[in-house]
């Protein structure tokens, strides 16, 4: 995971993929995908975690709880991605 450069921001860290973003708030990681977070918000939030500045504004004002999923470990994250593209 790449280290969010705003280091005053309740998002850490990211990872993108092919159709989705990963977040990690604190010690969850959150899933967003096109298909539940939509292409365009997708593509924003992106934009926003390259630039380090707003991304946890924009998905709270946003997205809220609109995330495939959550998980408390990483290890539980991979093993869903590793589910997900099978």
């Amino acid at each position: 995971m790449e280290v969010y450069k705003n280091t005053h921001s309740g998002v850490s860290a990211y990872e993108f993929g092919k159709d989705y973003i990963i977040t990690r708030f604190g010690n969850q990681y959150y899933l967003y995908s096109n298909e539940v977070t939509g292409t365009k918000n997708l593509k924003r939030m992106k934009e926003l975690a390259v630039i380090g500045k707003g991304l946890s504004s924009f998905i709270s004002r946003n997205i809220r709880k609109n995330y495939e999923a959550m998980f408390d470990s990483e290890k539980e994250l991979r093993a869903y991605l590793k589910k997900r593209s099978s």
